[in-house]
């Protein structure tokens, strides 16, 4: 019944292992528990290497198992079209798995997009206490760590988010070496370019890949297209479709700017209560982020006006936002995703004047960040002004400037600021 699929896509039993891309970051931190019990859980938007990052697993774990010993399944696969509502055909193909290859335990199992199948969280439950299988798995969603399933594997997973390529990654990809200063300098002016491509079109794997601006557009709309047909429309039975389309489309192409959910209510005609909702489930499809306001009172920070974030700036490229006419906000959501991808918890600042990034550790305030294209005349008290305030104002000691090709150090009010190119900052991260 399943043993065409399963031999398609399990390859490594005929020792054909399939090619597993550009090595991700995210593999060094997975790394210490492929050997644990518990449930590896990969989470990031479509098309973000997931697939390649599981097969990058795959890889490792082969150097020390038999490959009889490991199945891996695409659960989005049409072939499991009609099987997907119901659980026991998980079970089904897994018997079917062992009849194929006379496998012993202990066995690793990696399913790519899980959420696809219906109570997949059972099969995995079950498993998982039987005690002989070791579980990967990745999905489009924030769902897999949300509470709900958490629950049911409570103190049994491991949770990462993956996203489109860092500018490491991207650089490594366009077999650039920056991996040292030296190389950095060398090789500057190569770097810069690259760096140029990368605020503008994204980190997505296919689109880094692309050769030409069409074919890049064209990878990011498709991608749009189906995060919002996929994972968010029939996931939060979205009945409204004209409505979270242009709800997206007018959040990318105003990333970074302040907005309040009546003055969006009033704009697309439909209740602040249904932007908020729609705003979290683009959220939880890794599509777009909403960034608070800090205040110490966090009732406070829920009723402050917030900023919006892509994922990655290809899709504000790809859907009409002209970075030619402000490739400040664009530097400032690259600024943001790093951030994030790093897992820090992030704000903006606004008291007497505004900062673009705060960072949270524990209960204080570490970091402040500020984001431009270039210091000049007519925006470098402002740009220091708001730094300044936000060093002040939360007692720290050295703030940064962030540019695109500026480099500087100075002493204000007691604070050090230091002015960093943006792309020698992604490389320090």
């Amino acid at each position: 019944m399943f043993e065409k699929v399963l031999a398609e896509q399990n390859q490594q039993w005929v020792n054909k292992q399939k090619e597993v891309g550009i090595a991700r970051e995210k593999l060094k931190q997975i790394h210490p528990y492929l050997g644990k019990k518990q449930v590896i859980i990969i989470t990031g938007v479509r098309r973000c290497g997931k697939s390649y990052l599981l097969r990058q697993i795959q890889k490792e774990i082969l150097q020390k198992e038999d490959s009889k010993k490991m199945l891996f399944l695409n659960l989005e696969n049409p072939y499991f079209d009609e099987y997907r509502e119901k659980v026991v055909y998980l079970e089904k193909i897994f018997d079917e798995y062992l009849s194929l290859t006379q496998a012993e335990p202990p066995f690793f199992v990696l399913f790519d997009e899980v959420q696809f199948f219906h109570n997949w969280q059972v099969f995995v439950k079950s498993k998982y206490e039987a005690g002989e299988t070791k579980f990967f798995l990745t999905g489009s969603n924030a769902w897999l760590l949300s509470s709900e399933f958490a629950t049911l594997l409570s103190g049994r997973t491991m949770q990462f988010e993956l996203y489109p390529f860092s500018f490491r990654e991207f650089l490594s990809a366009k077999n650039i070496d920056a991996s040292t200063r030296m190389k950095q300098a060398v090789y500057e002016r190569v770097i810069k370019k690259a760096f140029q491509e990368y605020v503008q079109w994204g980190g997505f794997p296919e689109v880094v890949l692309a050769e030409d601006t069409e074919q890049k557009k064209e990878f990011l709309i498709n991608y749009y297209t189906n995060i919002v047909y996929k994972d968010i429309i029939p996931r939060f039975n979205i009945e409204n479709v004209k409505q979270t389309q242009e709800l997206a489309r007018y959040l990318l192409s105003n990333i970074g700017k302040i907005n309040s959910y009546n003055k969006l209510s009033a704009l697309l005609h439909i209740s602040d209560k249904t932007v908020r909702e729609y705003i979290n489930d683009f959220s939880q499809a890794y599509l777009l982020f909403e960034v608070n306001k800090y205040a110490f009172s966090l009732k406070n920070q829920m009723t402050y006006l917030k900023k919006v974030y892509t994922v990655d700036t290809g899709f504000s490229s790809a859907l009409g936002f002209h970075f030619s006419e402000d490739a400040g906000r664009f530097l400032e959501n690259v600024v943001f995703i790093e951030l994030k991808r790093q897992g820090k918890e992030i704000y903006y600042h606004k008291e007497k004047k505004e900062c673009d990034f705060i960072v949270k550790q524990g209960n204080k305030i570490t970091e402040a960040v500020q984001v431009c294209k270039e210091l000049n005349q007519e925006n470098k008290e402002r740009e220091v002004a708001g730094l300044i305030d936000a060093l002040l104002t939360h007692n720290v000691k050295k703030g940064l400037i962030l540019t695109m090709d500026q480099e500087d150090e100075f002493q204000r009010e007691g604070c050090k600021i230091s002015v960093t190119p943006l792309w020698k900052w992604l490389l320090a991260q």
